[in-house]
């Protein structure tokens, strides 16, 4: 009798066990949750100041000036700017033009990114051409007053403190100085710019 008593007492310790179990493993399943953040930078604003050899001749030393409708087309998508220049037969032998280009850009995703140099497509007939780029930031507001854009000369340009690449946070923004230089032009030319971006803590190959 005592022997058939332990047998049940040791049979029901397993079946409790094992039900425990079952449920506890279950329970983890149930439990296991896997939430990511999303990425979203977007241009909010930009400058673009231009030397060429038709209309810069009233500086000794730095002959930029403000882009207008007659020197090109601006189109700005959420992460790309197309600039296309209309050809200008100049007097001079070489067609040469050198660009600044400004783009104020926002992180209005969840999580923080690291944009890096951004792609630069030019399109047209040319003989050689070169870009850099300069970061600045991050900032959280009085981008409009930052010695960096607001009211920058481009004879200034570049600022010093730039960086090659630049972590933004969630709701801030950052600023970058793109020098594009293009020689022996015999066409009209495109210029496609596009931001490039990872995840903050993404290492880079």
């Amino acid at each position: 009798m005592n022997k058939i008593i332990i047998l049940f007492i040791i049979a029901f310790a397993m079946t409790s066990t094992l039900t425990g179990y079952s449920m506890w493993f279950r329970s983890l399943e149930a439990n296991i949750n896997i939430s990511t953040g999303n990425t979203d930078p977007f241009i909010g604003s930009y400058k673009v100041f231009i030397s060429d050899e038709c209309t810069c001749s009233h500086h000794s030393s730095c002959m930029y000036r403000g882009i207008d409708e007659d020197d090109a087309n601006i189109s700005v998508s959420k992460s790309e700017f197309i600039i296309s220049l209309n050809h200008r037969k100049c007097t001079t032998e070489q067609n040469n033009v050198s660009l600044w280009i400004g783009l104020v850009f926002s992180n209005d995703g969840t999580v923080p990114i690291r944009l890096v140099s951004p792609s630069v497509n030019i399109v047209g007939e040319y003989e050689n051409a070169q870009a850099e780029d300069y970061y600045y930031g991050p900032y959280k507001t009085g981008i409009g007053y930052l010695p960096v854009w607001g009211g920058i000369d481009p004879c200034d340009l570049p600022l010093p403190n730039s960086t090659n690449s630049l972590n933004i946070d969630p709701d801030w923004k950052g600023i970058i100085w793109i020098r594009i230089d293009v020689s022996n032009i015999t066409s009209q030319i495109i210029i496609e710019i596009k931001l490039q971006y990872h995840l903050w803590n993404e290492q880079m190959s």
